[in-house]
């Protein structure tokens, strides 16, 4: 009996070896649902996790908890189809990136514990995928979805940190009929945080509004519209005290650095919210170009420096920055009004206006003086009255 338990004692200790072994290596690699299986014991996978370009089927990691490294599929240069389907229920944290490209036949990702991406999350050229399910994911370096046609089912409404070297958010080619709800937030709970660098939207026919949401500061947010689809900037209220709070006070709120909107063809506005319609936002640049919106709303911007207004054929009514302050105070550096025919300029009118211009003070042009190092108009049917 004595070397019986013996033996087992020792069978079982390489038994736990083995299986710690199998918890780290280089690489795992993921070709069928057998290979997940063989890693059901594993809580934490030390190395990266990688889907070959010759798998198949559907892999479910459950048991998973953490990968220290990055999940991604293999590069694949020819037609892939790859797997089917990726699922986890478990795991919550990938130490790197999330990169899944190039597969034809995947049709769904559902990592629905997933909280935390140290690297960027890569979903591209992906073109029979219908489902991303990201539902409790709040920290990324950055987010590209790209090139994914079919994607009608997007779940991603807990985003707040982006903490990437580029910082970026791009959604392009996607089937989604609506924008996400997440907020953009500083990256960043200390003093010194990154911004969110870029915010960029292509190509999503399906969604008839964006309703982009700031509540601190974007570097650049470009978004490409078409004809049927409205773009609105709400100003998000972060008060002094909860930046206190989240130790930076210090940080400047409601900044868009280079704000640029082409292709939309219903009316553009920058609002507060319903409890503080008075916010503002601090625009330094802005670009409206080639859009068919028959009007452009800008009295809750603020401090803007420049303003490119060019290829317009359906902007009626354009409303200054400034509202009743007007445009006197902004350091202005170059403002350009090219090739829109039927334009109109004016602000807020008099409580006693009525007609069929009220809602502008004049249509001649501005009736505030300014100063700014470049002023560019050009075939606009517009005269002016300068103060």
């Amino acid at each position: 009996m004595g070397p019986s338990r013996g033996l087992k004692a020792f069978t079982a200790f390489l038994l736990a070896s083995c299986l710690a072994y199998d918890c780290e290596k280089e690489t795992f690699r993921l070709r069928n649902q057998e290979d997940a299986d063989a890693l059901r014991g594993c809580s934490v996978l030390t190395g990266d996790v990688v889907i070959p370009s010759a798998a198949e089927g559907n892999i479910n990691l459950n048991g998973v908890e953490k990968i220290v490294g990055n999940l991604l599929s293999q590069q694949c240069d020819d037609d892939c189809p790859g797997i089917t389907s990726l699922a986890s229920d478990n795991l919550t944290d990938i130490t790197g990136a999330l990169s899944l490209r190039n597969m034809t036949g995947l049709t769904t990702v559902s990592l629905q514990s997933l909280q935390t991406v140290g690297g960027n999350i890569n979903v591209e050229g992906l073109p029979e995928l219908t489902a991303l399910n990201l539902t409790k994911l709040e920290s990324a370096g950055s987010i590209y979805l790209r090139w994914n046609p079919k994607l009608a089912n997007l779940t991603l409404p807990r985003v707040e940190f982006i903490t990437g070297e580029e910082s970026t958010i791009e959604m392009v080619d996607l089937a989604i009929d609506q924008w996400p709800t997440f907020i953009i937030r500083q990256t960043s709970l200390v003093p010194g945080a990154r911004r969110l660098g870029k915010l960029l939207v292509r190509d999503l026919p399906n969604i008839n509004r964006f309703e982009f949401n700031n509540a601190d500061v974007i570097d650049t947010l470009e978004a490409h519209g078409l004809p049927h689809q409205k773009a609105m900037l709400q100003i998000l209220e972060y008060n002094t005290r909860e930046r206190a709070r989240d130790g930076r006070a210090d940080m400047p709120a409601d900044v868009i650095h280079n704000l640029t909107l082409t292709g939309f063809g219903q009316n553009f506005t920058v609002t507060g919210t319903r409890a503080n319609p008075n916010l503002k936002i601090e625009v330094t640049s802005l670009t409206i170009a080639n859009g068919t919106m028959p009007q452009v709303s800008l009295f809750s911007v603020t401090n803007m420096t420049r303003l490119s207004v060019v290829d317009n054929p359906g902007i009626k009514v354009f409303s200054m920055p400034g509202g009743y302050d007007g445009m006197t105070p902004f350091p202005w550096e170059r403002i350009v009004f090219r090739n829109n025919p039927h334009i109109l300029f004016g602000d807020r009118s008099p409580p006693d206006s009525e007609g069929e211009h009220a809602g502008l003070f004049s249509l001649s042009g501005w009736r505030w003086g300014f100063n700014t190092s470049s002023l560019v108009l050009e075939s606009n049917p517009m005269h002016f009255r300068w103060l």
